[in-house]
């Protein structure tokens, strides 16, 4: 086998390696999200007085769950869809061989237009929208906010995805009305081939690349959302109570970090020649700069929440068991939704904060030993 050939294979199956692993942690996450949903009392438990008080104001925690699971969802249907970019799975015996040449232009075509027009649009910008509502927490509880959010991420993903429309079909649709014909490539050669070229054939095989007006306009819509998330993350960095919250913060800042990284590699990618050690290695670290950012993504605005409130729904029900004759205080519902997201405004007391501080200290003891008397103490 050359070299060549199985560098690319073996760039491949890792890369097929961290899709299986991604899709196994994303489905984690999904469960975890609707297991925490089911664990929050509903109107009806509260109103019957099943529900505990303080432990039914969890309710607020869960209201971005469906935007927390469509963020998981953008992750994962990306993810599937860098398989199919694959010399690996053209190969005789896998998934792609029995197409022809022509399906497998097309394939590059639909996973071009997928990814870089939808999927990593719509992976970020609920990245941000998640990251907004934490700031405004407010604004999770205005009815419908979820459907809000996902018509909003589908509207402003239009721009992106109908002008890699533009490059990927319609214009190639004008440019080869004959069919594909690789000497008219580039609007019949008045500009470079790396322009407008989805895919190039070397060797017998189909391999799909990253037209430079493509990636120029997802690096354009990157930059844009890169501003706006800083600007907030500014904002956030302001307001966190805790070096424990602030450093999350700080993991979010460094995972949208990477996406300038990505649009380089794809970039430079044009330089060398698909299926070449250069060009595969080059797609693979940009590959590996968003399934890193996603990565993180996930675990920030997802699985740290979601533990975070059912540690804290542990203390609501011990401190329900210990203090059931008596009159308990109620923390206000603001500064505590604020802190477990991480921010509080600058009108909070300093009595809310300290109390709020208190709880999720309380959740963290209980995170390491809920059955210890320094835990029962704390709640």
């Amino acid at each position: 086998m050359p070299l060549t050939s199985l560098v690319a294979d073996a760039f491949g199956a890792v890369t097929l390696a961290l899709v299986i692993l991604f899709t196994a942690v994303g489905l984690f996450c999904i469960a975890y999200v609707l297991y925490f949903r089911s664990q929050i009392p509903s109107d009806s438990d509260n109103d019957s007085g099943s529900g505990s008080g303080s432990c039914y104001q969890l309710q607020y925690f869960n209201a971005p769950w469906i935007i927390r699971i469509t963020l998981i969802v953008y992750a994962i249907l990306w993810s599937l869809g860098e398989i199919f970019r694959l010399s690996l799975l053209k190969k005789e015996g896998w998934l792609l061989h029995p197409l022809t040449r022509r399906w497998q232009r097309n394939v590059c075509r639909v996973y071009l237009l997928s990814n870089l027009g939808l999927m990593e649009p719509g992976l970020i910008l609920t990245v941000i929208f998640l990251v907004r509502g934490s700031l405004y927490p407010e604004m999770s509880r205005i009815k419908r906010w979820n459907r809000r959010v996902i018509t909003f991420v589908l509207i402003l993903c239009v721009p992106v995805f109908v002008a890699q429309l533009f490059f990927l079909v319609i214009s190639s649709s004008f440019e080869f009305p004959k069919g594909y014909n690789e000497k008219k490539e580039g609007y019949g050669a008045r500009i470079p081939k790396y322009f407008t070229r989805a895919f190039q054939e070397s060797r017998g095989e189909v391999y799909c690349t990253y037209p430079l007006f493509c990636t120029i306009v997802y690096g354009v819509f990157v930059c844009l959302c890169i501003t706006y998330f800083l600007y907030v993350a500014m904002r956030m960095i302001s307001l966190v109570i805790n070096k424990g919250l602030q450093r999350r913060v700080y993991w979010l800042i460094f995972a949208v970090g990477l996406l300038p990284l990505r649009i380089l590699f794809l970039g430079f990618s044009l330089l060398s020649t698909p299926g070449r050690p250069v060009f595969e290695s080059l797609v693979f670290l940009g590959f590996l700069a968003l399934i890193a950012c996603a990565t993180v993504g996930v675990g920030v605005l997802v699985y740290l929440p979601v533990s975070d409130s059912l540690s804290v729904k542990g203390i609501c029900r011990s401190r329900q068991n210990n203090r059931r004759h008596e009159q308990s205080h109620m923390i206000p519902m603001e500064s505590f939704s604020r802190t477990l997201s991480g921010f509080v405004s600058d009108n909070d007391d300093d009595a809310s904060i300290a109390a709020t501080q208190s709880l999720l200290e309380g959740a963290m003891t209980t995170s390491v030993g809920r059955d210890s008397d320094s835990s029962t103490k704390v709640c």
